[in-house]
């Protein structure tokens, strides 16, 4: 998604000090349900507000239905599709008072989560915060050497069966960086992804695939040179009508960052913020033809 570096510049760095110094979020009694090593396995908004606060917009624009407990900053929220965890919310305090803000933090599933977390450090990367306990899940707050911020949870212990993301699910984690090509050795390393040279179109060169496999993870790419921003990593949530749902988050107090447009690779993209400027991204796929109509999208597995 080549179009995406040029409108991320103003944001990249603004939230970082959300988890900085932040314990691991413990925002809802759940087990994320996938948790296949290497994959996105979970997402959580960190926000300085109330996190009760952030369940309007998401289930206007979405459809999320939002289980709450607790009032105020303790309020805890999990987000669902049907039954279907798919993201959860809690209450980080900010460095210094402000109106809320907050972001999205993505969290990766390792198969051994003290030993990823050690080669993290091993390889110039920050342990932010880490826990052990169980409930509901172990976990790790990371930055990599450039500073982008993730999570890791365990693997679940079965692979469960891959499938195409739904409209509402997220779809597509991409890394932004000074220097992908060396940062992608990092996540190789501490992750177990093998990396890939997108070579889909020239526009492409400079950015890679983090790969298990035929199957496609995430994506990596350069920030534009000169830019202010900071390293970081945006997730994609997939849905079928992409001006409708830029307009509902508009409707609903959100802002677009980028606006729809025709993505390289077929499809179509957009970047927005919700109310307390946590951005994400939206994916419209254009329409699967072919024997493998019913298959996983082109966006999440590598084309021979």
């Amino acid at each position: 998604m080549k179009i995406l570096p040029r409108v991320l510049t103003a944001w990249l760095g603004i939230t970082v000090a959300l988890v900085s110094d932040a314990a691991p979020a413990t925002s809802a009694a759940v087990q994320p349900p996938e948790r296949t090593a290497g994959k996105l396995a979970w997402a959580e908004l960190l926000t300085s507000g109330a996190p009760a606060d952030s369940a309007a917009f998401y289930s206007a624009v979405f459809g999320w239905r939002a289980e709450i407990t607790g009032e105020g900053f303790d309020s805890r929220v999990t987000f669902f599709l049907g039954d279907r965890p798919i993201a959860a919310a809690a209450h980080r305090a900010a460095s210094r008072p402000a109106p809320p803000r907050a972001r999205w933090l993505l969290y990766f599933a390792t198969a051994d989560l003290a030993a990823a977390t050690g080669r993290v450090s091993a390889r110039q990367g920050r342990v932010l915060a880490q826990t052990d306990s169980p409930n509901p899940v172990a976990r790790a707050v990371l930055a990599d050497p450039e500073g982008a911020i993730f999570g890791l949870l365990p693997a679940g212990a079965d692979r469960p069966e891959e499938y195409a993301a739904a409209p509402g699910e997220w779809i597509w984690p991409v890394l932004f960086a000074r220097r992908p090509d060396l940062l992608v050795e990092f996540y190789r390393d501490v992750l177990g992804h093998d990396i890939h040279p997108e070579r889909r179109t020239p526009l492409f060169s400079g950015d890679f695939v983090l790969a298990d496999g035929p199957r496609a993870r995430a994506g990596a790419m350069a920030l534009p040179a000169g830019t202010t921003g900071r390293p970081a990593w945006l997730g994609l949530i997939r849905v079928t009508d992409l001006e409708a749902t830029v307009q509902a988050a508009t409707r609903h107090g959100g802002e677009i960052l980028r606006p729809p447009t025709e993505d390289l690779i077929g499809g179509r993209v957009a970047v927005v913020s919700d109310p307390t400027g946590a951005v994400f991204g939206l994916v419209q796929l254009a329409a699967a033809t072919g024997p493998h109509a019913s298959g996983p999208s082109r966006i999440t597995r590598l084309r021979p």
